[in-house]
């Protein structure tokens, strides 16, 4: 269909919400995750009726994910009903099924609405750096697993790999990326264009590895690139900067200037030491910083409630914080079959209990209802960091 099909003036006027013909512009995904529906064209303009046309990040969000000029206009009456007609998919979860769950006790099963369609996470975006103390804690594996859990739920999830000089995601989800970190850094190539789809629909900017130029790279030479926090939350509801571990200066203003910071800690000693350093460095530079952790590696859930229990009393004790504890990823041997397949875990092996843990470590990080919660906790999680 020509472009000219369905010419628009200034506000559109038409008989009904859409125009099933511009629905092949839009995928459903793109649709439903941001509430829009096309209804013609505008100058060569995709013109889409929105439910938050004024959100800061929608529109360029939007013109990312479809690669073409869009312009965003205020939604009319009956959109939510058209929206679920044009798509096939509810973007509201229905109000009996809370009320149930408040009668009855019972959990929500948000989860596969979120695959139809529903948008799960109606917070702000945000960049997330996720970081460990240590080296050789499952930092990487578990930021790519956590992604796609994320991406399955409805979300628009980046992953930027600043790893600086030792980067490897791209290597784990078996990718052979075009662009890199540096190409947008020299100017060769736009942000908007630089991610790749990833497995899961993981959109993914690989690093450069084996430069000793790079691994002394900093926030400071992102920014001056173009590549801000900012920028990335124009694009995703959720970003994450797989860092370095340690508490070297190229690593912490990555920290610093985060939204959120997400760290990685296992049962070993030396990991669970060296995280305490790594927060406590953190909270010098910055006593604000929201912080959220994991712990890694489980021998089974006795052992993560413990460390959990002295990390978050260690943190509130002599640092005077409190973290957000986001659960515990069991030991399991499919991860390591995973890494050798290239195959992410939650893609390859979504029965194994690694798997499981991820995604139910998704739920809570996106504020979803996860097993085990009572009705108010999951309120209460639903509530909490928005």
């Amino acid at each position: 269909m020509e472009d000219s099909g369905a010419l628009l003036k200034d506000e559109p006027q038409v008989d009904t919400l859409y125009d099933p013909r511009l629905l092949d512009f839009v995928p459903s995904k793109v649709a439903l995750g941001n509430r829009i529906l096309p209804i013609g064209w505008s100058a060569g303009t995709l013109v889409c009726m929105a439910e938050e046309p004024d959100d800061p990040y929608l529109q360029s969000r939007v013109k990312f994910q479809l690669q073409r000029d869009v312009r965003l206009i205020p939604a009319r009456a009956g959109f939510r009903e058209a929206l679920h007609e044009a798509y096939g998919g509810d973007p509201c979860p229905e109000t009996e099924d809370l009320v149930s769950a408040v009668t009855q006790r019972r959990e929500v099963n948000l989860t596969n609405r979120t695959r139809q369609g529903h948008r799960p996470w109606n917070a702000s975006p945000k960049v997330v750096a996720v970081t460990s103390g240590k080296g050789g804690v499952g930092k990487t594996t578990l930021t790519a697993n956590l992604g796609i859990a994320l991406t399955q739920m409805g979300l628009q999830v980046g992953v930027v790999d600043c790893d600086f000089g030792l980067s490897n995601m791209h290597v784990m989800l078996g990718m052979r990326p075009v662009h890199r970190l540096p190409d947008v850094l020299q100017g060769r190539v736009a942000l908007t264009g630089s991610f790749e789809s990833g497995p899961g629909q993981l959109q993914v900017l690989a690093g450069a590895t084996g430069s000793s130029e790079l691994a002394e790279l900093s926030y400071d030479h992102l920014e001056k690139g173009g590549l801000t926090t900012q920028a990335l939350k124009g694009l995703f509801d959720i970003t994450f900067l797989d860092t370095g571990a340690g508490i070297q200066q190229s690593v912490l203003s990555m920290l610093t200037n985060a939204d959120e910071v997400l760290l990685v800690v296992t049962p070993d000693p030396p990991s669970v030491q060296d995280a305490y350093v790594t927060l406590r460095v953190l909270l010098e530079q910055k006593p604000t910083a929201r912080v959220g952790f994991i712990v890694n590696e489980a021998r089974d859930a006795a052992q993560a409630k413990d460390v959990a229990a002295k990390f978050q009393t260690f943190a509130s004790l002599h640092l005077g914080c409190q973290l957000r504890y986001l659960g515990a990823i069991s030991f399991d041997r499919a991860v390591e079959n995973a890494t050798r397949s290239r195959l992410p875990l939650v893609l390859g092996s979504p029965r194994s209990r690694a798997a499981r843990d991820i995604h139910a470590v998704a739920e809570r990080f996106a504020g979803l209802p996860s097993e085990g919660q009572n009705f108010f906790e999951r309120m209460v999680a639903r509530l909490s960091w928005d």
